[in-house]
């Protein structure tokens, strides 16, 4: 049995660690327990057999948020994500929902609700629970001002997003910045802007927090 066999490893014959400690870190009082840092991403495991000398690795990817459904309001303004409310449907915009606050589960609803899937690389998917398209840049683009839309899921860079704190050491709202251009000195944020329209731009880190996000 794997309990009787477990009773000659020698964990201290056994060193782990991670190619990518801003994604997660070995727990330095669990042996071998891999502990998020809260930014998501994806890291390289390897485990070294130190007495041969031999290893093994393997990917993990660590998301900030949990996969699911959510609702997405906008931080400044207090209103929510939604998928073509009474403009053309692929438009994404932002709005208030009927009556204010959260809707029940419901046909209505569904235009505001958005699933998280964690993709192998370390970034997110994010599909319209109404019609299961997914956010995405238009065309590609990757211009300041561009505007984002819904379409139908092909697994295009323009379709992937980073999940993040505003900074490093916040511990509420998040930023949603596209895989296209994402870097540590070019961020392209997904943001609100003065018609209620979902567009994308550069994340200010100020008071005015319509770059930022609740889930």
């Amino acid at each position: 049995p794997s309990s009787t066999m477990a009773s000659f490893i020698d964990e201290a014959d056994f060193k782990f660690t991670s190619s990518d400690e801003s994604v997660a870190k070995i727990s330095t009082t669990s042996h071998g327990e891999i502990r998020g840092t809260g930014q998501g991403g994806i890291t390289t495991v390897t485990v070294k057999h130190l007495p041969t000398g031999r290893t093994k690795t393997v990917n993990v990817k660590m998301g900030i948020l949990p996969e699911g459904f959510y609702f997405i309001r906008n931080r400044e303004s207090e209103l929510f994500l939604r998928y073509g409310i009474n403009v053309q449907e692929d438009y994404v915009s932002i709005g208030e929902m009927s009556g204010g606050g959260y809707p029940g589960i419901g046909y209505t609803g569904y235009y505001y609700e958005w699933q998280l899937t964690l993709l192998a690389d370390g970034y997110y998917k994010i599909s319209c629970r109404k019609l299961s398209n997914v956010l995405g840049l238009r065309n590609g683009e990757e211009t300041i001002s561009g505007g984002i839309y819904c379409q139908t899921d092909s697994g295009s860079t323009g379709q992937k997003w980073k999940i993040v704190r505003p900074t490093a050491t916040a511990t509420e709202g998040y930023k949603i910045i596209s895989a296209t251009t994402y870097s540590t000195s070019n961020e392209l944020v997904l943001t609100e802007n003065s018609v209620s329209a979902a567009t994308q731009g550069t994340y200010s880190n100020n008071s005015e927090r319509s770059d930022e996000w609740d889930f």
